[in-house]
């Protein structure tokens, strides 16, 4: 669902996907068009499921509670991936996702992550690498060591937030 902005019409539009968790009093993204290009700024994402039930806080199946093992990491950067990849869906629609062509629509990844090590930085890359699978170009990524993440719970290691560049022709709602 998009929401245009009271304040800024057929400028900005606050975006909500049931393909990603609920997310609290924010946007899980935020579409701005800039000349014949829609820019999505997408809010964090963790390794959280979309479950449709009343906490979104609930952290993605197999995940060790609370675990700092290789693949602790790994499913919490898989779930953040498919979280945005969901959002990106939905906003654009025609199965697109998150490619055109050899490239990828999301232009910067940035990864806050607890505790990094050089496994779990690796974890991370797995996921990432296994996401964009068959593309050319990825998009540019900033790491982040954090001493935790602001989420109620134990077990968050991984928040993803993120920035898509969309072409007009591809964003799937032509009345804005």
């Amino acid at each position: 669902m998009i929401t245009p902005r009271e304040r800024i019409p057929n400028v900005m539009w606050d975006v909500f996907s049931d393909k990603a968790p609920k997310p609290g009093n924010y946007s899980q993204a935020v579409v701005t068009k800039v000349g014949s290009i829609y820019l999505v700024d997408f809010a964090g994402q963790t390794g959280n499921v979309p479950d449709g039930q009343d906490d979104p806080l609930v952290l993605v199946p197999g995940q060790t509670k609370p675990g700092t093992s290789h693949a602790d990491y790994s499913l919490q950067s898989q779930q953040a991936l498919r979280n945005i990849g969901g959002i990106l869906d939905d906003l654009i629609g025609r199965g697109l996702t998150l490619r055109v062509g050899s490239g990828s629509l999301l232009t910067h990844v940035q990864v806050d992550m607890v505790d990094m090590t050089a496994e779990h930085k690796k974890a991370f890359e797995d996921a990432y690498s296994s996401f964009f699978m068959g593309n050319s170009r990825y998009p540019a990524r900033t790491f982040r060591e954090v001493p935790g993440l602001p989420l109620p719970g134990e077990g968050c290691l991984v928040e993803l937030t993120a920035r898509a560049a969309i072409p007009e022709e591809f964003f799937g709602f032509s009345k804005f």
